[in-house]
């Protein structure tokens, strides 16, 4: 049933019958990227026309409300999807990402209810960076994951570009309700697409639901199920999930150096300083001297641009040529490079100058993040942790990661006010060197490599099948 020789596959799928089925099921698990995209890319067009005043200090919190939120769910997301599996999480989550644009809309009166929604849409946003991940790459070749998994970012720049022409339109009118309502559209046409999805046959073998994930397998994946071939890729998952994985596992000695690695590399995705792009590039060009109408249509092409047209590339042409570690290396020395310069750029220019430099170093930078750590950041985690500890480990990496972006996007009106611009994207380009160094020496390379279940007869039983 695989091709001859191809090994290193999806268990027990005939990869050549089902290709839209694997498209489906990465444009489903990544599409709450879409909605994530959304939400933080408007944020930045609504703050410059809000209603509600909010100093300095709140505005920050205000922004950094989605990562606050997602903070305390990727602690528990991997947790809770290990034990109820990946799909009707996915499925809640679109369900937060439908209400909670809807409430903002309707029942935002002050900075409380503001903060308040934001952060249950950001709880949901955070449930979702850990399973969107972890579901795609358990449920597509191995040979195309990253490809796959890829799609995650490449949902989520798109979703910022459209909220950037949707915030630039509505700023004439000050609408930012209507901004932020506008959201509940594309997140209810996710709900619908994802109760469609199948749950994967990995997560309910590892349950012991043996027959439910065969049914899956011949009625979603049309595989003529051979039993002897099945039972030994069921034994396979059984024994490298036979018992259920906990913390003190993905911290055991075997997995310690991972951990590490998860827990700072997760921490350095948000250091870079990305989040102040996506989230403030109306005001950053609020602060270079335009007007709030210009501001929100510099962003929204400048911005918009810069973040999309990498991803294509990367998704298509780079990312399975190169693998994650390469990527991040990739994205480190291309960030670190314009932040510096941009930052010279900024000290020295004036007036129009000034705002074509800040464009360029805003196209540079956020090609070398989207290009390399964008699509690198999504496939990291499937693939250094093991099915029994996958979602805990998942859960780690964005726990920090959304614990630096909380960080970046609460200090950065502060930042801007006190030591301006240049010199807050001078601390950015440091921290950013130091990631270079620190992925160059202990970044593992899994470049084409099966998820690290620690069976040889997982893929060599899908070899097998015919």
């Amino acid at each position: 049933m695989s091709e001859k020789n191809d090994t290193d596959i999806f268990p027990y799928v005939d990869r050549s019958r089902i290709t839209n089925l694997f498209i489906l099921i990465a444009i489903s698990g990544a599409l709450g990227g879409f909605a994530a995209g959304y939400d933080t890319g408007v944020i930045g067009d609504a703050l410059n026309v809000i209603s509600i005043k909010l100093t300095s200090t709140e505005i920050g919190l205000s922004a950094s409300g989605l990562l606050l939120g997602a903070l305390f769910s990727s602690i528990v997301a991997g947790q809770i999807s290990d034990v109820l599996g990946r799909k009707w999480i996915l499925v809640f989550d679109a369900i937060l990402f439908t209400l909670m644009p809807v409430l903002l809309a309707l029942a935002t009166f002050n900075f409380a209810s503001f903060m308040a929604w934001r952060v249950i849409e950001g709880f949901a946003l955070g449930m979702d960076n850990v399973l969107a991940g972890i579901f795609i790459g358990e449920m597509v070749p191995t040979t195309k994951r990253n490809k796959y998994i890829a799609t995650q970012q490449l949902m989520t720049v798109i979703g910022a570009f459209l909220s950037f022409w949707i915030g630039y339109g509505l700023t004439f009118s000050s609408n930012w309700r209507l901004m932020f309502g506008l959201g509940a559209i594309p997140a209810a046409i996710i709900l619908i697409i994802r109760f469609r999805i199948p749950e994967s046959p990995r997560w309910l073998m590892s349950k012991n639901k043996k027959e439910r994930a065969k049914s899956i397998l011949e009625n979603d994946f049309k595989v003529d199920v051979v039993e002897s071939e099945f039972q030994k890729i069921y034994e396979g998952i059984k024994a490298s999930a036979s018992h259920e994985g906990t913390w003190k596992d993905v911290f055991s000695k075997k997995m310690r150096k991972y951990a590490f690695i998860a827990i700072i590399i997760g921490l350095f995705v948000q250091f870079s300083g990305i989040n102040t792009f996506i989230f403030y590039s109306p005001e950053i060009f609020v602060h270079l001297g335009y007007t709030k109408v210009s501001a929100a249509f510099t962003s929204g092409w400048a911005t918009g641009i810069a973040e999309m047209w990498p991803v294509f590339l990367a998704q298509f042409l780079l990312v399975n040529r190169m693998g994650t570690k390469r990527a991040f290396l990739m994205g480190s020395a291309g960030m670190a490079a314009s932040l510096v310069v941009g930052s010279v750029f900024l000290l020295t220019l004036h007036g129009t100058p000034l705002g074509t430099a800040t464009i360029v170093l805003i196209f540079v930078f956020l090609f070398f993040f989207e290009a390399g750590y964008g699509v690198a950041l999504w496939a990291f985690s499937p693939e250094v942790f093991p099915t029994s500890i996958r979602g805990r480990g998942t859960s780690l990496f964005m726990t920090a990661d959304s614990l630096a972006g909380f960080i970046v996007t609460g200090t950065f009106p502060q930042l801007l006010l006190t030591i301006g611009l240049a010199y807050t994207m001078d601390i950015y380009g440091v921290i950013t060197v130091i990631a270079f160094v620190f992925m160059l020496i202990f970044l593992p390379n899994r470049k084409g490599k099966p998820l690290l279940e620690g069976l040889k007869s997982i893929d060599e039983g899908a070899s097998k099948v015919s």
